[in-house]
């Protein structure tokens, strides 16, 4: 990206803000070096917790396991409404960010012409206005974790109704009895694996909100299609410089 971004002509740099090239090369750089690797050894470590947990699972109470997949699909219908916003949302908010950043950038460069033209109040007050629209977006951020946050959180308590009422069933005859280990176990792993799908699904759409990034900086690693710059061969382009009446006057 840097490559690429230094071979660009001198009207690139006129057409995209300097803001918005720091935020790429600091921001999105930033979240594709730890975020993202981050992210993608805690799923491989959570593909590996599910298998255990799993195991474990069909050894205790197998009818557990029969919720599993139920509880699977239940998580992946909101989650597929919530990647759908968030990879949105992040995308206004990064946008955002190149705001802020460009109001500071030209804040700090242009600081002896606005003291000059006493504009420093106009210059805070939009350097504030870009801030508090950063903000609402963070919060909107925010506001999408908790909405699936709330109906994740519903499914799993479903599946630990059913757990915790199973040594009950068993109380009653409607299952064969177990030893009270292993009705714990199922208990404690049945709600450790609901919640393993959970952070599962919660870290792949994260990761896939992160790749955001990548694609910014592969924009411009790649640089603009300068194909509609260059005017084709047929195009014939000429011009005239008038100059009449022309006098100078001493």
């Amino acid at each position: 990206a840097l490559q690429g971004t230094l071979s660009q002509p001198a009207r690139w740099w006129d057409g995209n803000p300097t803001g918005r090239v720091l935020n790429r090369f600091s921001e999105d750089v930033e979240t594709m070096d730890n975020a993202v690797t981050y992210i993608m050894g805690v799923i491989f470590g959570a593909v590996l917790y599910f298998v255990g947990h799993s195991v474990v699972l069909a050894v205790a109470n197998p009818f557990s396991l029969a919720l599993l997949p139920v509880a699977t699909i239940g998580l992946e219908y909101y989650a597929r409404y919530y990647r759908a916003t968030i990879r949105e949302v992040q995308r206004i908010w990064l946008t955002s960010m190149s705001t802020v950043y460009q109001d500071m950038v030209e804040a700090v460069v242009g600081q002896v012409t606005v003291r000059a033209f006493a504009n420093v109040r106009p210059v805070m007050c939009r350097s504030i206005e870009g801030l508090d629209r950063l903000q609402r977006v963070g919060f909107c951020k925010e506001t999408i974790n908790l909405w699936i946050g709330l109906r994740m959180s519903l499914i799993g308590y479903m599946v630990g109704v059913y757990t915790t009422l199973y040594p009950v069933f068993q109380y009653y005859g409607l299952f064969s009895k177990q030893s009270a280990a292993l009705v714990g176990f199922s208990i404690q792993y049945s709600l450790e694996t609901v919640g393993i799908i959970r952070q599962f699904i919660l870290n792949f759409s994260d990761l896939e909100m992160q790749l955001v990034s990548i694609e910014r900086l592969e924009e411009y690693a790649h640089g603009p299609d300068s194909s509609s710059d260059n005017h084709p061969q047929s195009l014939e382009i000429s011009g005239v410089l008038q100059r009449p009446a022309y006098s100078v006057c001493l």
